[in-house]
């Protein structure tokens, strides 16, 4: 039974990049990845590819780590249509793919270079977990569980 066609919301030019990016693809679909990893990591690809080829790059060999710092900035002053910035987490994962793809690419010997190798990624804000034990909970888990606690 075939895999289902991972789609990505706009187009992709029709250039090396792309045809890389499907080889990728089919290649992390042979390694079994999860319908929702190929899909991020797709869009995610797709989304830089774009990117690139409006700045006429349509090869990943014209791709430096200086192209990649400059996409990163503009990830850092995108906006989002209700004008709010992307959060650094978000811009984490929206590299993340791209790292990985280069990593690929290099492995491959369809770049020299990995010029995604050095960049420097954004730091991920701390960020408390969900749910947080109040006072009388954290107490009675320490009573329970500590034996000196408990006389």
């Amino acid at each position: 039974m075939a895999r289902p066609k991972i789609p990505v919301s706009k187009p992709v030019p029709q250039n090396r990049m792309r045809i890389l990016l499907e080889d990728f693809i089919s290649w992390m679909q042979l390694r079994n990845a999860a319908h929702f990893t190929l899909y991020h990591r797709r869009a995610c690809i797709a989304r830089f590819i774009r990117w690139a080829n409006d700045w006429g790059m349509t090869d990943p060999l014209e791709i430096t780590r200086a192209i990649l710092e400059r996409y990163q900035r503009y990830l850092y002053s995108y906006r989002r249509p209700n004008g709010q910035p992307l959060t650094f987490r978000t811009q984490y994962s929206w590299l993340v793919p791209i790292r990985t793809w280069f990593r690929w690419l290099s492995k491959n010997c369809h770049v020299s270079d990995n010029p995604a190798a050095e960049l420097d990624m954004p730091k991920i804000e701390k960020q408390l977990p969900r749910a947080v034990l109040n006072e009388k909970e954290a107490e009675r888990i320490l009573r329970n569980s500590h034996p000196i606690l408990t006389n």
